[in-house]
């Protein structure tokens, strides 16, 4: 599970660095306060070399401020990186799926993690150059979502309807970012998932040549799938840096630089619902080997919310003069914007299918997930008792 986190953190920070902005944003802040004494100098001589030092941080920030709006602001929106972790996010709701096993007699408990990948195409060639298009488009349509069943419980209902199956599902787990590595301290990922479910056996169980061959028949699924991610990086940018030169002190000249340098955090929250369609079917070989396959329509709603927010310092670093000594308050910077309420695609097309083993009841399955419209693919991991 930590190295599925690490792998979100990761992409959810090479979607930022190569596209740091958001629609509507907004750099505010102070420079730093000084107050200058020097040596031998009366109070009105202190107050000019104040002023003047503080006039010439004043100017030191403003331009600061300039060149960080300019850097962000070229890129003005990121609906596509919002709608790619939107429907990442659908496409990991899928977590410990039954779809392998799907003629139980009595019940199945699984345990699951489902990880899923919007990419922004199946073209190989889109990706030359992908830098350069970054940059010069300032979104990406990409994202990756988790989803984790801690239990998905379903019993077989033939006893309210022959062929019936119902099931519901649960998971939750929070994740710092320090508990796998250093270098993501800050970070905190979250995430939530909640389903049921029902299928209907249209075609029973058959097996063949003594048993070495089960087919278990074909079953129609749709029900209701909650998922929620909320991932909060924190973001090292590269500070900005203004020169101070030629400022008068009575007989002395006082130089330095003025240093921006934001503390961002990112944060990415989807929140999305599914109403799912599909029909499975699986094949058990030699007692032990297990394959299914499957299609279905998924109808989507929801949102993700892309957040940037910043309360950074501003410092100054001005050249020792033995005669002149400077008092210094550091300034401050808020880094504010953000895309919200990006809606997922309405309707995902997907191919499932699938490899695990049979060990008696306990059941170990790979699921893929393909949504071959939409250049996307969920993969996980399922363990659980089915009987």
């Amino acid at each position: 599970m930590k190295s599925v986190a690490k792998i979100f953190i990761i992409l959810a920070l090479f979607c930022f660095t190569v596209t740091p902005s958001v629609y509507a944003i907004t750099v505010s802040g102070s420079a730093p306060t000084v107050t200058v004494t020097i040596d031998g100098a009366d109070a009105t001589q202190n107050a000019a070399a104040t002023l003047a030092l503080q006039t010439a941080l004043d100017a030191a920030f403003l331009a600061a401020r300039t060149e960080a709006n300019l850097e962000l602001n070229k890129y003005d929106d990121q609906p596509k990186l919002a709608k790619g972790f939107a429907n990442a996010n659908i496409y990991a709701a899928q977590a410990a799926t039954h779809q392998g096993f799907q003629d139980y007699s009595l019940f199945a408990v699984t345990t699951g993690i489902m990880f899923g990948v919007q990419l922004p195409s199946s073209d190989p060639g889109y990706y030359d150059k992908i830098d350069q298009k970054i940059e010069d488009e300032g979104d990406l349509y990409a994202g990756v979502g988790t989803g984790l069943s801690i239990a998905n419980v379903g019993i077989n209902a033939g006893f309210l309807y022959p062929g019936l199956y119902l099931s519901a599902k649960f998971g939750t787990i929070k994740l710092d970012g320090d508990s796998f590595s250093d270098d993501m301290e800050g970070s905190t990922m979250k995430s939530t998932l909640f389903a049921i479910g029902a299928n209907y056996s249209w075609i029973s169980t058959k097996s063949f040549l003594a048993g070495l061959v089960k087919w278990r028949g074909v079953s129609f699924g749709t029900g209701f799938l909650y998922n929620k991610n909320e991932i909060d990086v924190e973001v090292d940018v590269d500070p900005i840096d203004q020169p101070i030169s030629g400022v008068s002190a009575g007989p002395h000249t006082l130089s330095g630089t003025l240093t921006m340098d934001p503390s961002i955090i990112l944060g990415i929250h989807s929140s999305t619902y599914t109403i799912p369609f599909d029909v499975t079917t699986s094949v058990r070989l030699l007692w032990v080997l297990n394959f299914n396959l499957g299609a279905g329509i998924d109808f989507n709603f929801g949102s993700t919310d892309i957040i940037i927010r910043s309360d950074g310092s501003v410092t100054a670093d001005i050249e020792d003069n033995p005669n002149v000594d400077i008092a210094m308050d550091p300034g401050t910077v808020s880094i504010d914007g953000s895309t919200k309420d990006e809606k997922p695609s309405f309707v995902h097309a997907r191919i499932t299918t699938g490899i695990g083993l049979n060990i008696l009841p306990v059941k170990i399955d790979i699921p893929v997930i393909i949504y071959p419209f939409d250049s996307a693919v969920a993969v996980g991991l399922t363990a659980g008792v089915v009987w």
